[in-house]
């Protein structure tokens, strides 16, 4: 699937981002999967701060402690393979 359209001599009658360098042009209907796309090429310190925002919400970081009978993983449904997404 193309998700990178060049602008041309058309018409765009919908929103778009523009590349500062390359003039790339990505509809706003495609910006999602296209962001997505290039999720797994990020270098591995903007993944970690990627993961560091995304979690930034209603989420709290917390270690594991043996010890600590809570720490199961009973309400990890996406290591489990019960996470399913919605298309």
């Amino acid at each position: 699937m193309k998700l990178i359209m060049k602008l041309q001599e058309e018409v765009i009658e919908t929103m778009y981002y523009e590349g500062i360098f390359d003039h790339e042009i990505v509809h706003e209907d495609s910006a999602f999967e296209y962001a997505k796309y290039h999720l797994d090429r990020l270098p591995d310190k903007d993944k970690d701060d990627f993961v560091e925002w995304f979690f930034s919400g209603n989420w709290i970081k917390r270690e594991v402690d043996e010890n600590d009978g809570n720490n199961n993983n009973d309400n990890n449904l996406f290591d489990t393979g019960c996470y399913e997404e919605n298309e």
